[in-house]
């Protein structure tokens, strides 16, 4: 109908996200999913003649770019990235992290054979310290759109991931709740506490199947990409592999926020700190080795018998099981000029958690070369086209 009568705009209720309880999300990603895909196959965004209006894209012949989001943070992170993207330091080269390239399989790779040929670029793909990437090599104008699609490649399998862990959990939606500010007040700090009622049950269940009683407050450093997936389907090894995997290829946690900021040094080039604070079965624990990619075995000598985690250092201790740990809080705090995170206003609180960086929100791009569309950028950083 819009399209019949030539409107230039849409709007439309998020149905079923009341009364029917489905999740906000999901129903945001099904409604642009669905917007998008009409948009190809019918090509409604055409880039326009006349006066350039920066209040309006439709008016304007040059790149023109809307964010919008309910969280300052999330504008903030959506900007970085961006600007990174059009203005990286190298023109002909551009690198993307992320951890769960490791889950390509053979689309994805046939993918990346195509990207090559139609962008006329080269892409590498490198695997070091338990750290995944991609290097895009070409022209600027080519590197930049191959980034946008490998980008977008990287956001749906991170949610195919996620999707295929509920399921794992017998979850046909998330469980998670929208994080709570603990303290409004606090403008140096902001705290949030995570509720997910799935994986609060798993992590009750792992404590009978270790038979343990208690468990320990410990903290976990995170990229900002990775945040709203963590409060999803809890810990993975994926998340934040620390920059050296000394005593194992498992989940690392460290008994102190000083000390997980030492653990991961990797993300010291970030302008905003996020921390996840949570409570670790940590169980019967030994020494741990480079080679490990599952607890040893116990002296009792019965191969299927294991730790349950394993230790090194002051107080660092790695998991090979992501229900043995349940996020509590995160934390969003910034680096000061001598690169100390702010805690002042802190003292006050054991808990402390991540400000809400995982988003979602709308991209517009009118009238550029290589690519006109409409975007939801899940915060990988990544956009589903």
């Amino acid at each position: 109908m819009a399209q019949k009568k030539q409107l230039s705009s849409i709007s439309f209720p998020a149905i079923g996200t009341g009364v029917l309880g489905f999740n906000k999300q999901e129903v945001a990603q099904i409604m642009m999913d669905t917007a998008v895909t009409f948009a190809k196959q019918n090509n409604v965004f055409e880039p326009t003649t006349g006066h350039f209006d920066s209040r309006d894209p439709r008016e304007s012949t040059q790149p023109y770019i809307e964010l919008s989001s309910a969280f300052d943070e999330t504008l903030r992170e959506a900007r970085s990235w961006l600007c990174s993207v059009f203005y990286p330091v190298s023109k002909n080269f551009f690198t993307i992290r992320n951890n769960f390239i490791q889950h390509f399989g053979e689309h994805e790779f046939g993918k990346l054979l195509t990207f090559q040929t139609k962008f006329k670029v080269s892409i590498e793909m490198f695997f070091k310290d338990c750290c995944a990437g991609v290097n895009i090599h070409g022209a600027f104008r080519d590197v930049t759109a191959a980034v946008f699609e490998v980008e977008a490649m990287c956001c749906k399998v991170q949610e195919d991931f996620a999707k295929e862990e509920e399921t794992d959990m017998g979850l046909n939606t998330s469980t998670s709740s929208a994080r709570k500010p603990v303290d409004e007040s606090n403008l140096t700090l902001k705290v949030e506490k995570v509720e997910n009622r799935a994986l609060k049950q798993v992590f009750e269940l792992k404590k009978k199947q270790l038979d343990v009683s208690t468990s320990q407050r410990m903290y976990q450093r995170l990229p900002a990409q990775y945040c709203h997936l963590l409060t999803r389907v809890g810990f993975q090894r994926e998340f934040a592999p620390p920059e050296v995997p000394v005593y194992g290829e498992g989940i690392y946690f460290s008994g102190s926020v000083d000390g997980a900021k030492k653990q991961w040094k990797g993300l010291a080039d970030e302008a905003y700190l996020y921390f996840v604070e949570a409570q670790v079965l940590t169980g019967k624990s030994t020494h741990g080795s480079p080679d490990l990619i599952v607890p040893p075995v116990m002296p009792s000598g019965d191969p299927i018998t294991l730790y349950d985690s394993v230790k090194g250092g002051v107080d660092t201790y790695v998991i090979f099981n992501g229900h043995q740990a349940l996020p509590e809080y995160l934390t969003e705090g910034r680096h000061t000029l001598q690169d100390r995170f702010i805690i002042e206003a802190w003292s006050g609180w054991r808990e402390i958690e991540f400000r809400h960086v995982c988003f979602t929100f709308y991209i517009v791009l009118i009238g550029y070369g290589f690519v006109s569309f409409s975007a939801s950028v899940s915060k990988n950083y990544g956009f589903t086209l």
